[in-house]
């Protein structure tokens, strides 16, 4: 088993970030059409853009979120990114990690791009290369 470098970590983060913009673009267009579409030949007025846009924010996160957990704890154990990248998220002993522990793995990223990402570039330091929230997850990043 080895593990994924930095290069892999960083390109399937980059991938994710530009997947996950692209659905928040189309949901936000969705809504905005949605609420434009009754009142022909107005302009929508910022309450309902603001609205629209918080909405779409909403749910590109829960949908991001279980998607995520249902790929990472699926038997292919990678998001649409890990698997172009061909690498994949296990337990310490090479198994397939549940849909819990890609929740709390997700929460524990999240706090680590709170301190200025320094929970992520801890993968280039470690010698599993672990990030700070796959060791709070007790998960290993690895070549599929």
């Amino acid at each position: 088993m080895t593990h994924a470098g930095s290069r892999e970590r960083f390109a399937a983060f980059l991938l994710d970030a530009i997947l996950l913009s692209v659905v928040e673009f189309i949901l936000i267009l969705s809504g905005l059409a949605a609420l434009g579409s009754g009142v022909a030949g107005s302009v929508l007025s910022e309450g309902p853009a603001i609205v629209a846009y918080l909405l779409a924010m909403v749910l590109s996160i829960v949908a991001g979120r279980i998607s995520s957990a249902l790929l990472e704890s699926s038997p292919r154990g990678a998001t649409l990114d890990k698997i172009a990248l061909n690498i994949r998220v296990n337990d310490l002993n090479g198994s397939r990690i549940s849909f819990g522990r890609t929740t709390g793995r997700y929460f524990a990223k999240m706090l680590s791009s709170l301190i200025l990402m320094v929970g992520s570039i801890m993968a280039g330091c470690t010698d599993r290369k672990r990030a700070l929230h796959d060791i709070n997850a007790g998960c290993l990043v690895v070549n599929a």
